[in-house]
């Protein structure tokens, strides 16, 4: 995390004082990834666990309970014994779903060696999703991972039904679950592309001006004085539509 932060000093730095930069904040919970069947979050009546993944080392799957229904998302990961246990039956069960070999060096131009080592040693594909799906039997599954195409999508299904019967969305971006105790429903979400934000949960917090980061003189020396009174009219129709007092101050 420390890495993280040292990566975007220069945008919480230059913005301080400018924006309210709470939001670039990080708060972390560490937990222990071996755990199984852990408990990571509780609080609300929402219960949070984790199982390792067998994806390298420290990957972790999730399983949320929450007004008696469970859901588990498994990220990237090989079927596993800890998955297989724990998420019997669960309401909603989202996994990960890859090529099979043959895709991937059709449409990712791997060599066969790539292909199988990177679809059976470190992914779940298809034919492991589906016998992942019918050893658990969810109430509803979700494939994911994978490139859901035209060409792509019947190879896979075809894969899945070899081996599970039960109820499967191959996911695709803007997949929605309504997950009640009488099933799932699926729906396809429309987005506004244009899209303003939502307004903020909490009053905005911007620091002093003084504690802004100041632009070099040689590049504000850029700005023309002859726009400095179109900004300063910007200033002054502002204060008097909002009751303020603002002052256009391109430096500190």
């Amino acid at each position: 995390m420390d890495s993280m932060l040292d990566m975007w000093a220069w945008m919480t730095g230059t913005l301080v004082g400018t924006i309210d930069t709470r939001s670039m904040s990080l708060e972390v919970t560490e937990y222990d990834w071996s755990k199984i069947n852990g408990v990571i979050y509780e609080d609300n009546g929402v219960v949070i666990r984790s199982i390792p993944a067998v994806h390298f080392e420290q990957s972790a799957s999730f399983i949320l309970e929450w007004n008696g229904l469970k859901l588990a998302f498994s990220g990237d990961t090989l079927p596993n014994k800890w998955w297989i246990e724990h998420t019997q039956g669960v309401d909603l069960s989202i996994h990960e779903s890859i090529f099979m070999p043959d895709t991937a060096m059709a449409k990712w131009k791997f060599s066969g060696q790539e292909a199988l080592n990177a679809m059976t040693t470190i992914h779940a594909n298809p034919a492991f999703f589906g016998k992942v799906m019918a050893m658990t039997r969810p109430k509803h599954a979700v494939a994911y991972h994978f490139q859901n195409d035209f060409d792509t999508l019947p190879a896979t299904i075809r894969t899945v039904e070899q081996v599970y019967d039960g109820p499967v969305d191959y996911a695709r971006d803007f997949m929605v679950w309504n997950v009640t105790k009488d099933g799932v429903r699926t729906r396809i979400a429309v987005p506004n592309p244009e899209s303003y934000p939502l307004p903020p949960l909490q009053e905005k917090q911007i620091s002093a001006g003084k504690d802004r980061y100041q632009t070099p003189e040689w590049v504000l020396d850029g700005f023309p004085d002859e726009v400095d009174a179109v900004a300063k009219k910007i200033y002054a129709d502002f204060n008097e539509e909002h009751g303020t007092d603002y002052e256009f101050q391109l430096k500190k």
